[in-house]
């Protein structure tokens, strides 16, 4: 029987996007039986990530790595692997068959939001998943979309494997805490938080007195824009910012909550918002990308170029809570998208012949 590696190209200690594709693709493809190695550099052997595998073995990079990048693809057809996948799309030199997911094209289609060299860094990769991967996957239509109007040679190429939700615990007994409005993630034009506070800004000049509003992520490219206009429209004390915070205090804030609003103008899948779904908090997120595609059901959702939209989307929240329908179609976000229904896309991708 046929089997794939995995090749741990994503950080370990980086649990959320890429990081929690990586970690949940280790664990949920080891239980389909199908994958039956892990590539990972030395030093990350003993990582708690590898207790407990019951099917794949951990096979680290001999030393030297950039020697051992050659020779272990070469090797391993012998051993009965025809597929690595490489879930960051950090792809290895020719040898055997690989596979890349790609997560996100907001590069292409935002090119100035974010630093040139992370920008030409995240293009640099993406070329060569172009051209040494034999099936591409990507977590989102709107991705596969957006992947082949710039790649159209890639059709036949291109899988959809819906990330899974379910590593977030929904506690459907939850009320939310309506202490403040929450948002998270890094401070970057793309997550658009300038004209979120603009719409702040117009909540409070109708007379409406929304709760604090609290950004919580590191500052990223251009923070210092979303500072000064914060300044300048007369909000500091109203929209606060916490920069890094671990996992204990993000989950405080989470559960003090009154709503989370997600302006983004991009996302290739956005797990933030069905993170708000399991503490039951009513949501206001842009439509764009896979935000729309995905969740536009279970949100108020708003055109995030629009000020009036999205501050309309948040007196909605705020004031209606989440609605029956919306509550129905969350159950059917966590019923449909799961880890285990992810890694059986991927090896129904990636393995054509298991299925």
């Amino acid at each position: 029987m046929r089997s794939l590696a995995l090749h741990v190209d994503f950080d370990l200690n980086r649990p959320t996007g890429i990081g929690r594709y990586g970690l949940e693709m280790v664990r949920s493809l080891d239980r389909t039986g199908r994958m039956s190695e892990v590539w990972v550099n030395r030093d990350q052997v003993r990582a708690g990530l590898f207790q407990g595998l019951q099917n794949a073995k951990v096979v680290p990079f001999p030393f030297p790595r950039k020697l051992s990048e050659r020779m272990l693809p070469l090797l391993a057809a012998r051993r009965g692997i025809s597929i690595v996948h490489n879930p960051l799309g950090g792809m290895l030199p020719p040898g055997i068959p690989q596979s890349a997911m790609v997560h996100d094209m907001g590069p292409f289609l935002f090119p100035d939001q974010k630093d040139a060299a992370d920008t030409v860094a995240w293009r640099t990769r993406l070329s060569r998943v172009v051209k040494r991967a034999r099936v591409i996957v990507t977590n989102s239509r709107t991705t596969a979309a957006d992947l082949l109007n710039l790649h159209p040679e890639l059709e036949g190429r291109v899988r959809i494997t819906y990330l899974g939700v379910d590593h977030f615990t929904w506690d459907q007994g939850h009320v939310p805490g309506g202490k403040h409005i929450l948002l998270v993630g890094t401070v970057e034009p793309r997550k658009n938080y300038e004209a979120f506070v603009g719409a702040y800004s117009e909540l409070v000049a109708s007379g409406f007195q929304p709760p604090v509003a609290i950004i919580a992520g590191v500052d990223g490219y251009r923070a210092e824009s979303v500072r000064r206009l914060v300044m300048a429209e007369g909000l500091s004390e109203r929209v606060l910012f916490t920069g890094y915070l671990n996992d204990d205090r993000l989950r405080e804030l989470y559960s003090g909550a009154a709503c989370l609003v997600h302006p983004s103008l991009y996302e290739g899948f956005g797990l933030t918002v069905p993170e708000a779904f399991s503490w039951n908090l009513p949501v206001a997120s842009s439509d764009r990308g896979s935000l729309g595609e995905l969740f536009k059901d279970s949100v108020w959702s708003f055109d995030p170029g629009n000020r009036e939209s999205i501050a309309q989307a948040i007196r909605e929240a705020l004031e209606k809570g989440v609605t029956h329908g919306q509550t129905e179609a969350r159950k059917e976000v966590h019923r449909r998208y799961t880890w285990t229904n992810c890694a059986d896309l991927t090896v129904r991708a990636l393995l054509p012949e298991a299925t």
